[in-house]
Parts: structure tokens; C-alpha cells; sequence
């Protein structure tokens, strides 16, 4: 019986490993942005912990970072920038207006998970910048990630 038990638990804890998925957050900032120094926290939401801060400096239009991440995990973020358009804004947190949920199963061996969030677009509340530049996010010019199997999270409100 004993052995059972911890062939059991060995196998949970096996099992549990093999979920580890890599996953990849691109924040892309709109050009009407490039002027100022854009912060992005990515936020468990099963805990509000802290999984990583995407940075987005000023004259760039993404920041990328990669990190584990498990099957139905659920994320949230809240951005940042300086300078403050507004000096009663300075420091002030900007909240997604939406999550994003990775599915539920792991995907086959090798494949990644990626979210692209888009500031300001993506953001509630979030200030006009002061620039005429487009305030719409694109895509070109930002690295493909590489692996042939990358699978996008789901946006849920």
C-alpha cells in the first residue's frame, strides 16, 4: 500500500512538470506612444503575483518577455508610463480591459504559447498622448518568434 501511494504522488509530481509550457508576452505600443517609457505588469489572476514586467522604451514599439506558464492560467495586466501626460497622472496604473486565458490543455510537445497586448488600445482609461502619430498597433517590424507551433491565448473579458 505504501509503495502505491508513492508511485502515486511520484507520478503527480511527473505529471505536473510535463504542463510547463513556454509561453511569450509581446506588448506592442501604438507610435503615437514612442515618446514615452512604457511599463507593462503581467499578473497571475488564480493570485495577483507578479509573473514579469514587459518594458517598451521610449523610440521602441514592443518589448517581449518569455516565461513558464501552465495549461488554463489566466492573466491580467496594468501599465505604466512616464512622463506623465497629465501631472495628476504621473505614476498612475492603467488596468487591461481584458484577461487573457491560455487553454485548457497543454499543447503537443514544443509548441509555445504567445499573447500580443496592445497599448492603448487594450487599456481602459488610458490617456491621449500628446502626438499626432497613428494610435493603432502593428505587428511589422517585431521579430516572429521561432518555433512552428505557436499557439495565441484567448482574450475574455
Amino acid at each position: 500500500m505504501k509503495y502505491r501511494v508513492l508511485l502515486c504522488a511520484i507520478s503527480f509530481m511527473v505529471s505536473s512538470l510535463s504542463y510547463s509550457v513556454q509561453c511569450y508576452i509581446t506588448v506592442i505600443s501604438a507610435p503615437c506612444w514612442s515618446g514615452y517609457d512604457l511599463s507593462v505588469d503581467i499578473l497571475d489572476t488564480a493570485n495577483n503575483s507578479l509573473i514579469s514586467t514587459v518594458k517598451v522604451p521610449k523610440g521602441s514599439h514592443y518589448g517581449r518577455v518569455n516565461f513558464e506558464c501552465k495549461p488554463a492560467q489566466v492573466f491580467a495586466a496594468q501599465a505604466t508610463f512616464e512622463p506623465a501626460v497629465w501631472i495628476n497622472d504621473a505614476h498612475k496604473i492603467y488596468n487591461a480591459s481584458r484577461y487573457w486565458k491560455l487553454p485548457d490543455n497543454a499543447p503537443q510537445q514544443g509548441a509555445i504559447w504567445s499573447i500580443d497586448i496592445c497599448y492603448p488600445t487594450q487599456f481602459a482609461n488610458a490617456p491621449n498622448s500628446t502626438s499626432t502619430d497613428s494610435c493603432k498597433c502593428s505587428l511589422e517590424g517585431i521579430p516572429v518568434i521561432e518555433n512552428t507551433n505557436v499557439i495565441q491565448a484567448t482574450q475574455v473579458k
